[in-house]
């Protein structure tokens, strides 16, 4: 992998995995809050936000050092499908202003956070959905080999093939004919000049000196 998909795809993973943290915090809170079973929708409600912050993390952990183009574009569809999920349920739940509990306790701004969060974590999804795929089609048009099954430590960042970086070359050298020695100087054929009498004598033309001008005697 180069040096700037390493420390973008880093950077990313980095990223979600605290506002997953943050939403696995908020849904434990959420959980703790509803323990009685006195709200059934939001009980379940806050299960689901753990199990998919969960989710996020693991993957991430997983598959930081070691991945491959298909395994990263499923996951990546997977989980922002699962975050759009999460960002609707939240967006129909404040909607219909069911962050009161029946004990009057007010869990709105929790709900709200992790609403915010949700829609955040989707669009970051979506965005390392469509710039990967961008990635394997450039690599494809290079002639990188097996591109669906290729290492992602292996996969360039755009241009970069055309630069000379990554594990496999784009164009692939000519290899050279049997019978035919490489690097090899072939001798040049002297051009022959012919002499011309004239009045006052004969006048011959030699060639010239390393293909310079030829040289004119008179004899």
């Amino acid at each position: 992998m180069t040096t700037r998909v390493r420390n973008y795809r880093l950077g990313f993973y980095v990223l979600a995995s605290i506002l997953s943290a943050v939403v696995v915090g908020l849904g434990a809170r959420l959980v703790n809050n509803f323990a009685s079973g006195e709200s059934g929708r939001l009980g379940a409600f806050s299960v689901f936000t753990i199990v998919v912050a969960a989710l996020s993390i693991v993957w991430f952990v997983a598959s930081v050092q070691w991945s491959r183009t298909r395994t990263e574009a499923i996951m990546y569809f997977i989980l922002g499908a699962l975050w759009l999920a999460l960002a609707a349920l939240t967006t129909d739940i404040m909607g219909d202003n069911e962050c009161v509990t029946e004990s009057g306790e007010n869990t709105c701004g929790m709900i709200r956070a992790i609403q915010v969060i949700s829609w955040i974590l989707f669009a970051l999804f979506v965005i390392a959905f469509v710039t990967l795929l961008q990635l394997i089609s450039q690599a494809r048009t290079y002639g990188f080999p097996h591109v669906w099954g290729l290492p992602i430590q292996e996969l360039p960042w755009f241009g970069e093939v055309r630069n000379g970086y990554g594990a496999h070359s784009a164009t692939p050298p000519v290899p050279a004919m049997a019978g035919y020695p490489q690097n090899h100087v072939y001798p040049q054929q002297q051009q022959v000049y012919p002499a011309y009498p004239t009045d006052t004598g004969t006048t011959i033309i030699q060639p010239g000196v390393n293909g310079g001008p030829p040289m004119v005697t008179r004899v």
